[in-house]
């Protein structure tokens, strides 16, 4: 019994002092949050590359139409322009929502949050699109929704997503109808 027991000490103190694993143990430990930094690093710069495309691609087609360059100046039309331009969003005519109104004055700007597609039911929400006169003050804002790279891990994870598991990423400008 005596010797038994002596066995047993001199294993536990030998599996103790073992010291084999314990970089698989470090490993386990600080890889899920090393690989949750690095893909949260990739997920924010495509996320800001897809937002500054969609920006640049307003900014351009505004300036456009602000010079009569899109005629007929048709909500279709800019949608297009916009995704030319803007060449990296997926199914961009298709997904991007456009909305545009004339101000006058300070009240007119829309107060709700901009609509966006909605990928669940394929619905475009109605938007009010005014294309406006000569010399008149316009807001345009446009909305897509864009899937993130890894949704389940890191920024990804964290991102406030609509119903398709989608970001929403809008743009907005202001300009003034060139006179013909």
């Amino acid at each position: 019994m005596g010797s038994l027991r002596a066995l047993t000490k001199q294993a536990v103190r030998r599996y103790l002092s073992d010291e084999g694993g314990a970089a698989t143990v470090e490993f386990v430990i600080i890889a899920p949050l090393f690989f949750a930094i690095v893909f949260s690093t990739f997920e924010a710069g495509w996320l800001m590359t897809k937002s500054m495309m969609l920006d640049r691609g307003l900014d351009m087609a505004v300036r456009d139409l602000r010079v009569d360059l899109i005629n007929p100046a048709t909500k279709q039309n800019i949608k297009k322009a916009i995704c030319d331009y803007s060449k990296i969003l997926d199914n961009c005519e298709t997904q991007i929502v456009l909305e545009m109104v004339n101000i006058n004055n300070i009240n007119d700007y829309p107060a709700t949050n901009a609509q966006c597609y909605d990928r669940v039911n394929t619905v475009e929400p109605v938007t009010g699109f005014v294309v406006g006169g000569r010399s008149t003050t316009m807001f345009i804002r446009a909305c897509v929704v864009v899937d993130p790279i890894f949704p389940f891990l890191g920024l990804g994870l964290e991102m406030p997503k609509d119903p398709s598991g989608g970001i929403r990423m809008v743009s907005y400008s202001a300009f003034v109808n060139e006179p013909s």
